[in-house]
């Protein structure tokens, strides 16, 4: 394909010179025109007196695996992007409960910007209390005991400003590579409430 030219003119010197190239991906084109990724490999054939005469070569054709790549980056994509939009407030944290991410509600929620809570906790960042964190440690461990979907509690967080917010949260067990986190949905009730509040008197 004549975009894999500039590979191919690039990396032969390097082969004559090494005699030798290891999955270097060009574009091919079939005799009708179609496109198709392969992996080259080749070892560079000599004569006697070292001169160049010709390449064993192997094309490996790796289309099924590149459309594998580009539905995985899709998917990705489209993961990230209902994470991030979510009207919720949402926490992925580790096993540790350290913030691994988070999205813009909860930006929105905390007044907290993502690169001030990365890999910290929310006791860290006294975004709750002690008693409260505790209060969402047992409502992750009740999910996974219980093997529910998820368990959730009513809390306060204190934002960045020094507001406190009325909050449902809601603790996910997830597991991500092999690894156990959480996923947290933080969903604001302060305004009803403080209606609850107000019917009661």
């Amino acid at each position: 394909h004549p975009h894999s030219l500039p590979i191919f003119h690039k990396n032969f010197p390097l082969f004559l010179q090494q005699g030798y190239i290891r999955d270097l991906e060009f574009d091919l084109l079939t005799k009708t025109g179609e496109c198709f990724p392969v992996l080259v490999s080749a070892t560079a054939i000599y004569d006697v007196k070292g001169a160049y005469v010709m390449s064993r070569t192997t094309l490996f054709d790796i289309s099924e695996r590149k459309q594998a790549e580009s539905t995985l980056k899709e998917s990705e994509l489209q993961n990230r992007l209902l994470f991030e939009e979510a009207p919720e407030a949402l926490v992925l944290q580790d096993s540790h409960g350290r913030f691994v991410r988070v999205n813009h509600a909860f930006t929105v929620l905390t007044r907290f910007n993502p690169e001030q809570v990365m890999a910290r906790s929310l006791e860290e960042l006294h975004i709750l209390s002690p008693e409260e964190v505790g209060q969402l440690q047992e409502a992750a461990l009740h999910a996974i005991t219980s093997k529910q979907a998820y368990d959730s509690r009513e809390i306060r967080i204190r934002r960045i400003d020094g507001e406190y917010r009325t909050i449902r949260a809601r603790v996910f067990p997830v597991e991500i590579q092999n690894q156990a986190h959480f996923l947290v949905t933080l969903h604001d009730i302060t305004l009803e409430k403080d209606i609850e509040d107000k019917l009661r008197q």
